[in-house]
C-alpha cells in the first residue's frame, strides 16, 4: 500500500520505508527518526521523538555519555566507541513509546554499532557483524 509522506512542523517529512516497515526522517537534528505507525508514525511516538528534536542538544550529550561510560568499560574498542556518532533514534513499539533503539555510525565498516533504548535512556552497546 502506498503512504503519503507525513510532515511535521518540528521533524519535518517522514517517508515510509517498505524495506524498514517503518516512517524515517530526514537527519534534520543531526540523526534520523525511524517511528512505527500504519497510515502515519504512531501519535505517542511522534510526541517522544518531538521532545528530543526540541532540544537535540541534551539528548546527544546523554548519549555521549553513555559512550563514554561504555568506552571505559570496552578497553579493547574503547577509541571506536568514542568515535561514534547517533544515526538514528528508532521508537518502533507505540505500546511502548519510551523504549526503542539507537543505532550509530563511525564505528567498523562491517558491522553495526546500537544500543537499546529503555525509559528514554541508552543502555547495553552492542556490535553487531
Amino acid at each position: 500500500m502506498a503512504r503519503v509522506p507525513f510532515s511535521h512542523p518540528t521533524l519535518g517529512i517522514f517517508t515510509y520505508s517498505d524495506d524498514e516497515s517503518a516512517w524515517l526522517s530526514e537527519p534534520l537534528v543531526g540523526f534520523r527518526f525511524h517511528l512505527a505507525g500504519d497510515e502515519a508514525p504512531d501519535g505517542a511516538l511522534v510526541a517522544h521523538a518531538e521532545s528530543v528534536a526540541r532540544d537535540p542538544a541534551t539528548f546527544k550529550d546523554m548519549v555521549a555519555g553513555f559512550l563514554e561510560e561504555e568506552a571505559r568499560t570496552l578497553k579493547d574498542k574503547e577509541d571506536t566507541v568514542r568515535k561514534l556518532e547517533i544515526e538514528m533514534l528508532c521508537l518502533f513499539w507505540p505500546q511502548r513509546p519510551d523504549d526503542g533503539m539507537i543505532y550509530f555510525t563511525g564505528g567498523d565498516q562491517y558491522g553495526v554499532w546500537r544500543c537499546d533504548y529503555k525509559n528514554r535512556r541508552p543502555i547495553g552497546l552492542g556490535f553487531d557483524s
